[in-house]
């Protein structure tokens, strides 16, 4: 099956409370997942790389086969078509995580803005919401 996915990752004060969205639509444009997760205290860059693992988790689960992902993060873009090396420590696990998880199905990785896609960004949003959430929620039980 193929698919077309938008991931974003979201990180308040960078590092600061992380979350990310995940939407996969199928060829018809009929969405078939859409997911929010807290991710507590990360940076941005984390949290971009959290995305594009959980989206190619879900994409698999789906029984997706031919995947395009769009996003607007240029450091996923760049590190997938080989411009950018991978430096961070905290990432190269991730990293390699989607190599494994690539093998399973052809992937594609298109840097767009976010303001000129809809849909990318609804689920920059949702990921900015939620990190807001998880910032609000420990400042409410944590902080008093």
């Amino acid at each position: 099956m193929k698919a077309v996915a938008y991931i974003d990752g979201s990180s308040l004060q960078n590092p600061g409370y992380a979350a990310i969205a995940v939407r996969i639509y199928d060829e018809s444009g009929q969405l078939l997942l859409s997911l929010c997760e807290p991710y507590g205290k990360q940076t941005n860059n984390y949290a971009e790389y959290l995305a594009y693992v959980r989206c190619l988790e879900e994409a698999r689960q789906l029984g997706v086969t031919e995947l395009c992902i769009f996003t607007d993060s240029e450091l996923i873009a760049k590190q997938w078509s080989g411009e950018y090396q991978i430096r961070s420590g905290n990432l190269k696990p991730l990293y390699e995580y989607t190599l494994e998880l690539r093998q399973q199905m052809e992937v594609e990785v298109r840097r767009i803005p976010t303001q000129g896609d809809e849909r990318l960004k609804l689920t920059n949003r949702m990921a900015q919401e939620a990190a807001k959430f998880v910032q609000h929620q420990f400042a409410t039980h944590y902080l008093q």
